[in-house]
This record gives C-alpha cells, sequence and structure tokens, in this order.
C-alpha cells in the first residue's frame, strides 16, 4: 500500500475537501482525486462520498484513516530515529506531548541547557515511555506515566492547570458547561492511563468540545480569537501573555476553581540504568522553576 495514499487519505478526511487536501500535499485536486481513487480500488472499499457541495468520509474511510495515522506516526517516529542516532551525541532528546512542546522548550534552551542542541520528539500522552525505552530519545516529560519494564518515573510534582478564555472574548460570562472548548485531537494511550484526554482533562468530567486541534498553538490561536476556551497549565498562559498584547491575552475563567479538578502530576521518564542522572535533575530543576513561575 503507497505511503503517500494514505497522507493522501488521511489529509481529505481531516479537512473534508479534495481542495484543501491537495493544497496542504502541494498537488492538483486532480492528483488528489486521482490518489483517493486508486486507493479505493487497491482496498476495495468506498472511502469518500459526495456531501453536499463537498465531501465526506465513508465509516471505512474513517477506519482506514484511523490505521494510517498509527502507521505513518510509527514511520515518522523511525525516521526521527534513524536521523537522531546519526547526530552528535550532545544533542539533548527529549520526548514530550504538549503542552511542554511549545512554550516549555524556549525556557529550557534559554536556562538549563543554554547552548546545548535539543531535539523535541513530539509523543501521544501514554507513548513517551516506548521512545525512551526505544532509544529514539534520552529523556522524556508526561503526566500520563505507563509503566514500562526499563523505565524509571521520577515525579516533578502536580501541574496547575485551569480553564483559559481570551481576555476580549466574553467567554467568562458563559458557565463552564456552556464554553465552547478546543481539546487535543488525539487521546492518551497505554493500559495504566486513568484519563483518555490528552490535555489531562478527567474522564468522568463533561465539556462541549467545539474543536479538536494536533497543536497546542492552534488550540491557543483560537482562544485568542475568542472561539474557544481551552484547558492548560497556568505556566502556558503567562508564558504566552508574556509575547502578546494584553487585548490577545488569556485569562482564567472565573469558575474554573470551582470544578475541584484534580491537577495531573508530572513525571520525568529515563532508563533504569542511571546514564543520564546529570541531565535528569538539570530537567527537573528546570521543570520545577518553569512551573512555579
Amino acid at each position: 500500500m503507497d505511503v503517500a495514499r494514505l497522507k493522501h487519505l488521511v489529509a481529505v478526511v481531516d479537512t473534508g475537501s479534495i481542495r484543501r487536501a491537495a493544497e496542504l500535499a502541494d498537488c492538483s485536486s486532480a492528483a488528489m482525486s486521482k490518489s483517493i481513487k486508486m486507493l479505493e480500488r487497491e482496498t476495495e472499499l468506498q472511502l469518500i462520498r459526495p456531501d453536499g457541495r463537498g465531501i465526506r468520509a465513508t465509516e471505512a474511510g474513517e477506519r482506514l484513516a484511523a490505521r494510517a495515522r498509527r502507521v505513518l506516526d510509527e514511520m515518522e517516529q523511525l525516521e526521527a530515529g534513524v536521523r537522531l542516532d546519526s547526530r552528535d551525541e550532545t544533542v539533548l532528546r527529549m520526548a514530550s506531548s504538549e503542552p511542554f512542546t511549545t512554550y516549555f522548550l524556549g525556557e529550557l534552551a534559554a536556562n538549563e541547557f543554554a547552548g546545548q542542541p535539543i531535539t523535541i520528539i513530539g509523543t501521544i500522552p501514554g507513548q513517551t515511555e516506548q521512545a525512551v525505552v526505544e532509544g529514539t530519545a534520552d529523556i522524556g516529560l508526561t503526566y500520563a506515566p505507563v509503566a514500562t519494564i526499563g523505565i524509571e518515573h521520577r515525579l516533578v510534582g502536580p501541574v496547575p492547570m485551569v480553564v483559559f478564555v481570551g481576555r476580549a472574548s466574553g467567554l467568562e460570562r458563559r458557565s463552564i458547561r456552556a464554553l465552547p472548548f478546543v481539546v487535543p485531537a488525539r487521546m492518551a494511550v497505554g493500559a495504566t492511563v486513568r484519563n483518555r484526554n490528552a490535555d489531562g482533562w478527567p474522564d468522568a468530567q463533561t465539556r462541549t468540545v467545539a474543536y479538536e486541534v494536533n497543536a497546542l498553538e492552534s488550540a491557543l490561536e483560537l482562544c485568542r480569537r475568542g472561539l474557544g476556551a481551552t484547558y492548560a497549565p497556568t505556566f502556558v498562559a503567562r508564558l504566552h501573555n508574556e509575547q502578546v498584547t494584553e487585548r490577545h491575552q488569556l485569562v482564567e475563567h472565573p469558575l474554573s476553581h470551582k470544578l475541584d479538578l484534580q491537577p495531573p502530576k508530572l513525571y520525568v521518564v529515563h532508563r533504569v540504568n542511571g546514564e543520564n542522572e546529570a541531565v535528569v535533575h538539570k530537567v527537573i530543576t528546570a521543570t520545577m522553576r518553569i512551573l512555579g513561575g
């Protein structure tokens, strides 16, 4: 099965449009349509169907796209591992999911690891341990720890998190239940993960999901425009607000503290052989400083 066709299918399913998927893939709409048709012939499945002026994925298309995402993620991690293996050993390879791949890296690079090359490997919560145990990452950060042979979890502490909205959005006047939340598109994985929501929102707490995104910055952009709310660590809002005008800053929803949500705990993930003890200590120090503000 051709990898390019799988990528095209995922793009079409994610965008709901042949034209927009073609733009993302930097090809013509005709080429995108041909690619999907060839994949349909190859699988003997109808993957998309007309829907008004656009298209819609069939159930078979949704299932194949979901499997394709997993395969493409694994291939990307494999390729990243090959690239990293060929690089200088002084590079710090850190596996983590959002929000630590966005605002955390700049703080880390500017202070505790100033002058040292750093590679951030994006992982889904619950998969950070696998990246470390396989050697594609030296160390990891997670608040969805999964028991893994050869891996130790070093507790850093709780991650203060609240519901944020845009300062000029007017959303602070709505109830929490009425807020249009922006949430991670992918769920946490792993048998021992208690909360499936990748942002740490408890499974037992209901909320209205208006947008699903893969990047934290996309969530923050929706919040800046007053279109949604997000559940995020307080350090993210603090660092974000330092970089934008007052009008575009994030503010805590006034009812956020009444939710009585237990903050997730952050762990540093590393191999049990102790070879990275100095790095582990530096990462813990940096993390405690960033979380504490």
